[in-house]
């Protein structure tokens, strides 16, 4: 059956550009042509005699998405395909981007802007806030894909089922396309963006004021994670990592720990008459402890204070013998409740948060604690360094940012208070509250909103400072031991009996594909091989290598063999390395060719059929972490962006 189709052309203020694209358009054979132009605009007879289109026009000058509105709700045709009046794009490539939903094999065709991602280049909000959309709809396989980007085309039943009212905010409408789960294609259309018309007054990305249309942007969001987060709860269903929030509340009630032990300190003369109290959770870090501690005694703190929690080493007996005063719980605590407590414990002027599993010098701490006692409240840690370093944009990264931007705080780039170190006044505290500190995102957000000075006040390379946990910072994969050491596999690769084979196998290789990667910095300075055995696996393949980026390789190998679908011409396209064999292999051959081709420092193993494998825990937590931030966010400021 024939599918009729509607073509949906919101016009701007681009005359000539407009016909080009309704001569375009024409070649497509539709139903109709719908344009929509703003009240006042002497063009509409002119088009209506020249090109037959419907026009509709808008009663006053109006944003534009809610031309998509006006003309989704006169379309008649069974598909819906939306242009922008200011961008040409020849028929041809319109009737390639439309044949999976005239061919019944979509319900909705967004414009791939998978190039625009992977390269590298300076932040840009609507990139960061599309791809953090994405993930928390759970739909990272379409990166920074949806319909606040022309073109995108939709079947009358989609329109149908999640309202035509909703196209007046793009991000809303994406959102009700995938709760309703919708099935979508993605179109190659990536050329039409240096085609777009940029309005320098409207979309300026650059310097720390939002634009007046990246502030819309985040009103849409806003209004569209409301709707979501009412049905799936503040945290939008995410994991809190097992935070004890039930002990704070308890001492909210009454201040009393089961073991304190009160340490020593000084009286400072260095904060302008202020007083220091440096907070330290802590769990199993006996190797650290020692060293963590006496570079915080350098700046002078009034006291130490270490929260020690689900320990069973000498963690308590060390920090005591230094002096700290130690607050100890048996039972891991969660991250951050440490944090909390150990400030609700604190008398001093100035909150100093460190972690004990890495030191950081005197030096780079002084610049918080001096920064509060000179007027800064809420004094953060500057990662802007590593931005450019980052494509695509690392998720975490990119929610710290999305946080910042919907505060208006563009100026504070990532700065976090998840990111240590960071300092905090007293009056501060106390008003956002001790408790709150156990949702960083939340105490950030509590803190701007009240006026309180925020600044990123120096920089401090946590990164390659911080202990890497496989577990939490990379996810639960299937292999041996589920990775490690090159070093170590190689070994035990040579030990095998079939050592001798792997070897054969590697130079019998039909062909090799050499992919790209990236330098990481977040492994102490060593580097990241992942390895992905693949036989016919090109339903899964994709998802697969775009979750193993998120972890900084060197080089992703995928081992494919014995595949007779498009595995490898999959992998390539997404940057892997590609070692291919035309006939099946064991799959420990498999893993050991990857492994023995491999040059990082790490090799991480990864199943190509997604068995085993989940989101690291750390990432779901601190994603959890920022729709608590953002819930509050919505309730404070329902009505704080202008809506255009």
């Amino acid at each position: 059956m024939n599918k009729s189709l509607s073509i949906i052309i919101p016009f701007w203020d681009d005359k000539e550009t407009l016909e080009n694209v309704i001569m375009s358009a024409r070649q497509l054979v539709p139903l109709e042509i719908i344009v929509v132009v703003n009240e006042g605009t002497n063009e509409t007879e002119k088009i209506e005699k020249k090109f037959g289109c419907k026009v509709i026009v808008k009663d006053k000058l109006l944003r534009n998405d809610v031309g998509r509105m006006l003309g989704a709700k006169e379309a008649k045709g069974d598909v819906l395909l939306f242009l922008d009046g200011d961008v040409l794009i020849p028929a041809s490539n319109l009737k390639k981007f439309l044949q999976p939903i005239l061919a019944g094999h979509a319900d909705v065709v967004l414009n791939n802007l998978d190039k625009l991602f992977m390269t590298k280049q300076p932040l840009d909000s609507y990139m960061v806030w599309g791809q953090v959309l994405n993930e928390i709809l759970d739909r990272t396989d379409l990166n920074i894909d949806s319909i606040l980007s022309f073109p995108y085309a939709l079947t009358k039943e989609v329109v149908q089922g999640i309202g035509y009212q909703s196209f007046a905010n793009p991000i809303l409408s994406h959102m009700r396309i995938i709760e309703q789960k919708w099935h979508i294609s993605r179109g190659d259309l990536t050329d039409v963006i240096p085609l777009d018309k940029i309005r320098p007054y409207q979309y300026a990305a650059q310097g720390n004021k939002l634009s007046d249309a990246e502030k819309l942007n985040l009103s849409d969001h806003l209004e569209a994670l409301a709707e979501w987060l009412q049905k799936r709860g503040v945290r939008g269903g995410f994991t809190d990592g097992g935070k004890r929030r039930d002990i704070l509340e308890q001492l909210k009630k009454h201040k009393n720990f089961p073991y304190y032990r009160k340490g020593w300190g000084m009286k400072s003369s260095i904060y302008n008459g202020k007083q220091l109290s440096v907070i330290i959770p802590a769990q199993n870090e006996e190797m650290t402890i020692e060293k963590v501690i006496r570079e915080a005694r350098k700046i002078e703190p009034m006291e130490i204070i270490v929260v020690v929690n689900g320990s069973n080493d000498n963690t308590t007996t060390i920090a005591s013998n230094l002096g700290a005063t130690v607050i100890k719980y048996k039972e891991p605590l969660g991250h951050n409740v440490g944090r909390a407590i150990g400030a609700l414990a604190a008398t001093g002027d100035i909150i100093l948060f460190m972690d004990a599993d890495f030191a950081i010098p005197a030096r780079d701490l002084h610049p918080f604690t001096q920064a509060v006692a000179d007027g800064v409240d809420m004094a953060l840690n500057d990662l802007d360094q590593y931005l450019p370093i980052c494509f695509p944009f690392h998720n975490v990264a990119a929610f710290k940012y999305a946080l910042n931007l919907i505060c208006h705080r563009k100026d504070l780039g990532i700065g976090s208070l998840l990111t240590v170190p960071h300092a905090i006044s007293r009056s501060c505290l106390e008003s956002i509250g001790f408790e709150t500190l156990v949702c960083p995102s939340l105490a950030q957000v509590k803190a701007v909103l009240q006026g309180y000075k925020v600044s990123c006040v120096h920089s401090v390379d946590v990164i390659n400072l911080n202990r890497i946990r496989l577990d939490q910072h990379i996810g639960s994969y299937i292999g041996y031991t589920d990775g490690g050491k090159r070093q170590d596999i190689i070994e035990q690769i040579k030990k095998h009996k079939n050592f001798s084979l792997y070897q054969q196998q590697l130079v019998r290789k039909s062909s090799i594909y050499k992919g790209w990667g990236m330098k990481s910095s977040i492994y102490n300075g060593e580097q990241l091989s992942v390895v992905i055995p693949a036989q016919n696996h090109e339903k899964t393949i994709e998802k697969v290598i775009r979750e193993a980026r998120k972890v900084e390789p060197l080089e992703i190998i995928v081992v494919v063999n014995g595949s007779t679908d498009n595995t490898e011409k999959i992998a390539k396209q997404l940057g892997a390395t590609v070692i291919v064999y035309k006939e099946a292999l064991e799959h420990d051959v498999a893993r050991a060719i990857g492994a023995l081709e491999a040059k990082g420092d790490i090799i991480h193993f990864v199943d190509a059929a997604l068995k085993g494998q989940t989101q690291p825990q750390a990432e779901l937590r601190i994603m959890g972490d920022h729709l608590e931030a953002i819930s509050y966010l919505i309730g404070q400021l329902s009505s704080g962006f202008h809506d255009g």
